[in-house]
């Protein structure tokens, strides 16, 4: 199994500047941490709200990639969202699920997620009509995937299983900037 920020500094090098929205929580401070101040990254969105954004916006910008990076639980949460994306197939749109198992960003003392009693979000992706949905544990099979997400049409589902860690990382302890002035940011930088 993968450490989160081994995987997302992967997803960072293969995204190379496509939007990206970011659920609430660790991811988001992680990614915060390696993506720095990119304007055209919003962060701290509410669950689950993520993936129904980002389809809005492969949808308006088609010529783009779109990215959005969910947890577990923000996912289970919001499963109709899969089900649209389904139904929309956007070519452009890669959702990326850190699946830790486990309904809290601190890892360990979390309550646990479905997805340790045996959901499979790829299956759950598959039966919404994504076929290129898949489950990645391997830093190498995780490089694969991204790659291909970010040079074959979609619309891409890669649930990245990670380890249940808390915050131990003095690294992700840096907060995402402020929703609304990042809302603002954001909505500017993909204004162009």
């Amino acid at each position: 199994m993968m450490d989160s920020p081994s995987f997302l500094e992967l997803l960072e090098r293969y995204r190379g500047g496509a939007p990206m929205v970011v659920a609430a929580g660790r991811r988001g401070r992680e990614m915060c941490t390696l993506a720095g101040d990119d304007p055209r990254v919003l962060y701290n969105m509410d669950m689950p709200y993520t993936t129904p954004i980002c389809l809005g916006l492969a949808r308006a910008m088609p010529n783009e990639r779109v990215v959005a990076l969910e947890g577990d639980g923000n996912v289970l949460a919001g499963m109709g969202g899969l089900s649209t994306v389904g139904r929309y197939q956007p070519s452009n749109l890669v959702v990326v699920i850190v699946d830790n198992e486990s309904y809290g960003s601190f890892g360990s003392g979390s309550v646990m997620s479905a997805t340790s009693a045996g959901t499979d979000l790829a299956v759950v992706a598959h039966g919404c009509g994504i076929q290129n949905a898949c489950t990645v544990s391997e830093l190498a099979d995780a490089e694969e995937m991204l790659e291909r997400a970010f040079t074959e049409p979609g619309p891409w589902v890669i649930v990245a299983k990670v380890e249940n860690r808390g915050d131990s990382d003095a690294r992700f302890w840096i907060n995402p900037p402020d929703i609304v002035e990042n809302g603002f940011t954001f909505e500017r930088a993909l204004r162009g």
